[in-house]
């Protein structure tokens, strides 16, 4: 009679909480419903991934040549201005001594 007793006060049991155990059958999500979730978070972090690395190979592959570019043609402007500034400098200074010289030849000849 023990074994009919355990089971008639599961039975009890079970009854007075029927509610409480409905709705936590009802709150467990499907396997089908788990793996569908999983499913869309795999697709949407892949798809982000892809997103990343793209616009990682953008930057490398397209902004830092053209970034690099730039500067360097920004150095070579700046070059170029001050070998011409050299460069004037030296004919100027040519151009002074040339001149100095031709005075002094000019006045040795005439003596």
């Amino acid at each position: 009679m023990s074994d009919a007793a355990a089971v008639t006060d599961s039975l009890r049991h079970v009854i007075e909480h029927k509610d409480s155990l409905l709705a936590i059958a009802l709150a467990a999500p499907e396997p089908l419903d788990v793996l569908e979730k999983l499913n869309r978070f795999y697709t949407g972090a892949w798809a982000q991934l892809v997103i990343y690395v793209t616009v990682a190979l953008a930057l490398v592959g397209i902004v830092f040549p053209v970034a690099t570019q730039i500067v360097q043609r920004q150095l070579l402007k700046t070059d170029e201005r001050r070998l011409k500034d050299e460069l004037s400098q030296h004919v100027d200074a040519l151009g002074k001594a040339i001149e100095a010289q031709t005075r002094d030849e000019a006045h040795e000849g005439c003596q």
